[in-house]
């Protein structure tokens, strides 16, 4: 089961055709302002995806009509204290060769008080699982320069290593430590039409 603790802060992703009402923008994630990191609680290590790409739809008046969708390529994860033992990215752990991605797509957003509560499938190590966590939109407005909209959101949220299978691999999410926080910040810019 997941611990899945969260401020996500948007819903993006693919919306299929033509559901998607006119206020509802879809937006590409811009690398550039926005960021994706894990953070390994027992070792008290961070790591920062270099490269983080997804879209995603907001509709802020039909929210159900909203999604988010992302991937995160392994291989551009860096470890903030310099530790990048070959077992990171090997068969003892992530796997890259494998499973080069950690991909997450919504399948739900709903309105959750004053954020959204966002459900989605989230796919790690060959394992998809089922992932809720509440989301807080940061804003929305038009970008200074091009004039396109844009739209922040961010998030955090706990996954077992676990229910990953990650156990399996020499034991290392009871050597490590089971969980992991995700913290994403997107922020997307508006796709011309």
């Amino acid at each position: 089961m997941y611990k899945a603790v969260a401020v996500l802060g948007i819903c993006i992703g693919l919306v299929t055709g033509a559901s998607a009402m006119m206020d509802a923008t879809t937006y590409q994630i811009d690398r550039a302002f926005s960021s994706a990191e894990i953070q390994h609680a027992f070792r008290g290590v961070t790591g920062r995806f270099a490269d983080y790409q997804g879209s995603f739809v907001y509709e802020p008046r039909h929210v159900e009509q909203s999604s988010i969708a992302w991937r995160l390529p392994i291989e551009s994860l860096m470890v903030d204290n310099g530790w990048q033992s070959p077992s990171l990215k090997g068969s003892e752990l992530f796997d890259v060769e494998a499973y080069p991605d950690i991909i997450f797509v919504s399948t739900r957003v709903q309105n959750y008080g004053s954020m959204l509560k966002v459900t989605g499938q989230l796919s790690m190590l060959g394992v998809t699982r089922e992932v809720t966590f509440p989301v807080a939109v940061l804003g929305r407005g038009t970008h200074p320069e091009s004039g396109l909209p844009i739209a922040g959101f961010e998030t955090e949220f706990t996954i077992r290593l676990s229910d990953f299978n990650m156990n399996e691999k020499t034991n290392a999410a009871v050597i490590l430590g089971d969980q992991i926080k995700f913290k994403l910040k997107m922020v997307g810019v508006g796709v011309p039409s």
